[in-house]
C-alpha cells in the first residue's frame, strides 16, 4: 500500500544514489544483488528492509520507473531521472530536490500522505504542530491504515532534514519541538519552476494553450507544490515571462497565462530543455 510505503524508513538521498548506480549498470538487477552490492539494509523476505523502500522513494519521486513484463521486473531512469542523473550524480542540487518534491506530492503521487500534506493539509494553515497533522492524517486515511504504519515524522523529516532529505527547500521549518511554520520557499531559479509548471500543466491541462492564472493559486496546483503566497506567484510568474518560458495576458479579467515551451524535446524550450537549463545556471 503507497500509505505505507516508507515502512518505517525516512528518505535518505545517499542510499538512493546507490540505488541509481545500480540501475545504472543493470535494469534487471533484484533487491538481493542490490543489498549486496549497496549494503542497504534488507529482510528475510527480499520486499522486507530498507531496499524495496528506497526503490519506492525513487520512482515516487520521478528518477525511476519500473516495467513488469511475465513476472520480470526492470528499472529504469525516467526521462527527467536520467537528466538528473548525468548533472547531479550526488544529488546534492535544489534543483534535483525541487523535481523529487514534486513528484512526490503530486495530486497523482504515489505516496499518498505526501500529498495530502501540501495539497490539503497545507495551504490553509501558516502553522501546524505534529499532533493536529496526526489528527488530520486519521481522519483522513484511519479507514485505510493505522496511523502508527503511515508514521508521519518520517514525512516531516523529509522536508526539516538537509542533510539526507529535501529540508533545503524550506518548505517547512520546525521551530520548536513538533511545532512547524511554512516558510520561504529556496526556488533556485525561474527554469526549475518552468519545468514544474510544465509537468503540471501536462498533467492537468494536456489540451490548453492558455490557463486562468488564479488556477494556479488554488489548492493542489502550482503555489501549493511550490510553497508561494499570491505575491511570491505572480513575482515568479513575472521571471517566467521575461525568459520567454509563459507570457501573461493581462490587459482584461481574468488574467491568463500562455504556455511557451513545446513538447519537442529538441526545441529551445521544450520541458526537458527546461530542466537541464535549471543545471546550467549559476546558482543563486
Amino acid at each position: 500500500m503507497s500509505l505505507t510505503f516508507h515502512q518505517t524508513f525516512r528518505l535518505e538521498r545517499t542510499n538512493i544514489i546507490s540505488l541509481l548506480k545500480c540501475v545504472d549498470k543493470d535494469p534487471y538487477i533484484t533487491n538481493q544483488e542490490i543489498h549486496e552490492l549497496t549494503g542497504i539494509g534488507i529482510g528475510k523476505n527480499p520486499n522486507q528492509g530498507k531496499v524495496q523502500p528506497t526503490i519506492d522513494y525513487s520512482t515516487f519521486s520521478g528518477l525511476l520507473e519500473i516495467n513488469k513484463i511475465k513476472g520480470d521486473r526492470s528499472i529504469k531512469f525516467t526521462d527527467a531521472g536520467r537528466l538528473i542523473y548525468q548533472y547531479d550524480q550526488r544529488l546534492r542540487n535544489r534543483v534535483t530536490h525541487w523535481i523529487m518534491h514534486y513528484h512526490l506530492i503530486k495530486k497523482e503521487s504515489s505516496a499518498e500522505a505526501w500529498s495530502f500534506f501540501f495539497n490539503e493539509f497545507l495551504p490553509n494553515r501558516g502553522d501546524f504542530t505534529r499532533v493536529g497533522l496526526e489528527r488530520e492524517i486519521e481522519d483522513r486515511f484511519g479507514d485505510k491504515v493505522k496511523l502508527k504504519s503511515i508514521n508521519p515524522f518520517l514525512l516531516l523529516a523529509c522536508y526539516t532534514d538537509e542533510i539526507e532529505g529535501l529540508g533545503k527547500l524550506r518548505l517547512i521549518r520546525e521551530t520548536k519541538k513538533e511545532v512547524y511554520i511554512k516558510s520561504k520557499p529556496n526556488i533556485p531559479n525561474c527554469y526549475v519552476l518552468g519545468y514544474i509548471l510544465a509537468e503540471f500543466w501536462e498533467m492537468n491541462y494536456k489540451e490548453r494553450i492558455t490557463l486562468d492564472a488564479s488556477t494556479l493559486m488554488e489548492p493542489g496546483n502550482l503555489a501549493s507544490i511550490m510553497g508561494l503566497d499570491e505575491t511570491g506567484m505572480q513575482r515568479w510568474l513575472d521571471i517566467l515571462t521575461a525568459h520567454n518560458i509563459i507570457e501573461q495576458m493581462r490587459a482584461v479579467s481574468p488574467f491568463q497565462i500562455v504556455k511557451l515551451w513545446d513538447k519537442n524535446d529538441d526545441d529551445e524550450n521544450s520541458k526537458l530543455k527546461l530542466l537541464e537549463k535549471s543545471y546550467q545556471m549559476k546558482r543563486l
